[in-house]
């Protein structure tokens, strides 16, 4: 572990690479994970759309936006201090619910 925070010093480029590769990583997941909600949608029933304020219409065009069309607030990233760690807003709200 020593030697590749040496190599990180050493190179205070890489650093910038690897937040940006594993940027973009996180965004392809995300897009993927948006898809599949999107996809979900269509194997709901009627009455489940209502509850959630969709009807059928609404249901097929959000399956239809495009994979990489991710809503905003999906994409804000947090830093949390204590881990380090980069999260989605919405994780992060998550975790602090769970602690209480």
């Amino acid at each position: 572990m020593e030697h590749h925070t040496r190599a990180v010093v050493q190179w205070p480029g890489l650093a910038h690479v690897a937040g940006r590769v594993w940027h973009l990583i996180f965004v392809v997941e995300l897009a993927l994970e948006v898809r599949r909600e999107r996809l979900m949608l269509l194997s709901m029933d009627d009455r489940a759309l209502k509850d959630i304020g969709f009807n059928r219409g609404k249901a097929y065009a959000e399956a239809r936006r495009w994979f990489w069309d991710i809503p905003g607030d999906r994409l804000a990233l947090e830093h949390d201090p204590e881990s380090g760690n980069w999260f989605s807003e919405k994780i992060m709200l998550q975790q602090k619910a769970r602690a209480g």
